[in-house]
């Protein structure tokens, strides 16, 4: 949709000296996903080669790319920013002065991966995070978004649907919240923890919006990336605050998050940030980690403000494919390119460019 909407809102031309931007759409989360299922044999081998072959295309294959031109090339990077593999000195260029559209990550990449020191990274300065496009999964399910919003009291206070076979911390948090709700006096009924693995079926897309529709709060652990799953998204398309933990201890602050379109959406208002799981060294959770204590501390009253905010403010920035929908995802890339091509530069929390506060501070 993002590419699709440039498309037609901006003119083409033929000749690159008539150009003010350079767009390069780089559609490589389809052969990422692909690949995750490590298919065998033949087709395996061929599927490995090409991926090897096109993460290499945007460092040795932009014929126009300079050091003149690279703030007008946009990169659309269609996974998150810790799989970007530009080498070379190309990929230097684009990291140091493209504008990336990513899924997020922290704005940073593994250096490994662009052929330097395996502990370093490298940062995507004009990096411009988008939320994971969820609709797919809302078309299957059978339930209203509206309604769900409607809801006044739901059934659920917490509840989960990630995968527990990817992180030991995912498993040890399902077994120990429902202990510290317990002893604040949470009905065990008000607590839905449940992991994918192991049941035959992770729950359909339905299922997963009724249970989302039906939670104040839904626990979305982080996956491989520092960035933000799917899931994140997904809850919050039914009302349900996430409740965002880093099962990998990397040390995350709210600061250092790449959350989409931060100048635009009040973040704190409809999410819980869980800063650090205390954890010891054989990857079991101390004897209270807290998280229930602040879910129980937010009244009914709080939470409905919260959702009113969610639906008319934040939503419609988080939504891609609804027509009825002003101001969506593709909108918002156009009017942050838009500053940027401006000379705004990118834009930061509040709606000043990264520009302006470093010179007010």
């Amino acid at each position: 949709p993002i590419y699709q909407r440039i498309v037609e809102r901006c003119t083409l031309v033929r000749e690159p000296a008539d150009a003010d931007i350079f767009l390069v759409p780089f559609f490589f989360g389809f052969m990422m996903t692909f690949g995750w299922d490590h298919p065998r044999g033949a087709a395996g081998m061929g599927h490995s080669a090409m991926v090897r072959s096109a993460i290499q295309i945007p460092s040795t294959g932009l014929a126009l790319l300079n050091d003149a031109t690279a703030q007008r090339h946009v990169i659309l990077f269609t996974t998150d920013s810790t799989w970007l593999g530009f080498r070379g000195p190309h990929g230097s260029i684009l990291t140091h002065n493209a504008t990336i559209i990513n899924l997020g990550d922290d704005d940073e990449f593994s250096a490994a991966r662009a052929g330097a020191s395996p502990k370093g990274t490298r940062t995507i300065r004009g990096s411009l995070t988008v939320p994971h496009r969820v609709s797919h999964w809302l078309m299957r399910g059978s339930l209203n978004r509206t309604d769900a919003f409607a809801a006044v009291r739901r059934p659920y206070l917490l509840s989960s649907n990630v995968n527990t076979a990817r992180n030991a911390l995912r498993g040890e948090l399902l077994k120990q919240l429902p202990k510290e709700a317990h002893a604040l006096g949470v009905a065990s009924g008000r607590i839905l923890l449940q992991g994918t693995h192991g049941l035959g079926n992770p729950r359909v897309p339905s299922e997963a919006a009724a249970v989302a529709a039906s939670s104040d709060f839904c626990l979305c652990p982080t996956g491989d990336a520092k960035g933000f799953t799917a899931r994140f998204y997904f809850s919050l398309m039914y009302g349900c605050m996430p409740v965002f933990v880093d099962t990998y201890s990397r040390g995350l602050t709210f600061e250092n998050l790449s959350l989409p379109f931060r100048q635009w959406i009040e973040w704190p208002r409809i999410m819980v940030f869980v800063p650090k799981l205390k954890a010891h060294h054989n990857q079991r959770l101390a004897a209270n980690t807290g998280i229930m204590a602040r879910l129980v501390g937010v009244s009914q009253q709080e939470l409905a403000a919260r959702r009113r905010y969610l639906l008319t403010h934040a939503l419609p920035l988080l939504t891609y494919d609804d027509p009825s929908v002003p101001n969506d995802v593709p909108d918002a890339v156009i009017k942050e390119l838009e500053h940027r091509f401006a000379g705004g530069g990118p834009t930061g929390i509040g709606g000043k460019s990264v520009r302006r506060r470093r010179e007010e501070a």
